[in-house]
């Protein structure tokens, strides 16, 4: 027989796609591709809070190099002593306001003591111009000049009570100060003999350090320095008031003397020693 059977090779054995080891390889594969797939979203989820704290660091570290507005020490040490002498200001202020004000009740009591006075003479003279002709046109002017007082003595005492009115919360603070027993003004200029003495020191010892600049630097010499600017302002108004009502006793105390110089004189003339002897007089 020419035609030979071939031998039969032996064939690779398939293995069926469902036997168990196809269902493990499957099961495997499934396993590791969502094993995978959760990582990758972990990952992410990490990466965000890693993105987040790398973004706080970030600011942190750019704010920390911001540089801190610094100020030389000894400029600090002698702002200090500025304060300190504001404050000795303010209470030497305080007292010279008071003072002042005291003056305007001296001025208005010794006005009032020449007034009565000047009023008993001025009743006087009316009576004696009631009987003498001749004194009657010097009685007129006398009047006149009195009336022309007592406008001028009502001006500068309304002038002075609109002052006292308009400020009364500064001389009220002021009074304030001159009362607290803390921050006499004794012991207001030892503290300022104190800073005084360190801002030289500063001057010499730490002339290169610095420190941190205060957010209020210079808000409280400021309103120190404003403070004592309107109180010497209230204190030189006050003052021309003084000086006013001073130079409205004078004129007072003058017509009081002219006064009483003519009628003595008149007197004298009638031989009239109970004119001579009368209070008003005294």
């Amino acid at each position: 027989m020419t035609d030979k059977m071939l031998p039969q090779l032996p064939q690779l054995e398939m293995v069926p796609e469902n036997t168990p080891e196809a269902t493990i390889t499957s099961t495997i594969r499934k396993v590791s591709s969502d094993t995978i797939t959760e990582e990758d979203e972990s990952h992410e989820d990490i990466s965000d809070v890693s993105l987040v704290k790398e973004v706080a660091a970030n600011t942190i570290k750019d704010m920390s190099l911001i540089p801190t507005e610094t100020i030389p020490y000894a400029e600090s040490a002698w702002q200090e002593f500025h304060v300190q002498d504001a404050k000795v200001n303010r209470q030497t202020l305080s007292k010279n306001l008071q003072t002042a004000i005291d003056q305007i009740k001296s001025h208005l009591i010794s006005i009032s003591i020449s007034n009565t006075r000047y009023n008993c003479l001025m009743s006087l003279l009316e009576s004696i111009a009631e009987t003498n002709k001749s004194l009657q046109s010097h009685h007129q002017h006398a009047v006149d000049q009195h009336h022309a007082l007592f406008q001028k003595e009502t001006q500068l005492v309304n002038a002075s009570n609109f002052v006292l009115e308009q400020n009364d919360v500064l001389i009220n603070k002021c009074r304030m100060l001159l009362s607290d027993t803390t921050n006499s003004c004794h012991e207001l200029q030892i503290a300022c003999g104190q800073a005084l003495a360190h801002a030289k020191e500063s001057s010499i010892a730490q002339q290169d350090n610095r420190i941190p600049k205060p957010d209020d630097s210079g808000k409280e010499l400021e309103t120190l320095m404003a403070f004592n600017k309107d109180v010497k302002i209230v204190i030189d108004n006050v003052m021309s008031i003084n000086e006013l009502l001073a130079n409205h006793k004078c004129n007072v105390d003058v017509q009081v003397t002219d006064l009483k110089a003519e009628i003595i004189t008149f007197a004298s003339k009638r031989s009239s020693g109970t004119l001579r002897k009368m209070l008003c007089f005294r």
